[in-house]
């Protein structure tokens, strides 16, 4: 019986571990694609600016 209790309980723990690292890796993997289309769209930015003229 407490073998059975301890290994739900450890069973439990490593499913949230599990679970918090994949967790991490889809945010990173998110936050990565969000700052390399910032800086494509960063970087078309500054092409159009310098295309155009301003006339004081």
């Amino acid at each position: 019986m407490d073998n059975t209790i301890i290994l739900i309980v450890v069973g439990v723990i490593v499913g949230l571990v599990i679970g918090f690292i994949i967790a991490k890796t889809i945010e990173k993997n998110n936050a990565s694609k969000l700052i390399k289309n910032a800086k494509k769209s960063a970087a078309a930015i500054l092409k159009r600016s310098q295309k155009v003229k301003v006339k004081p």
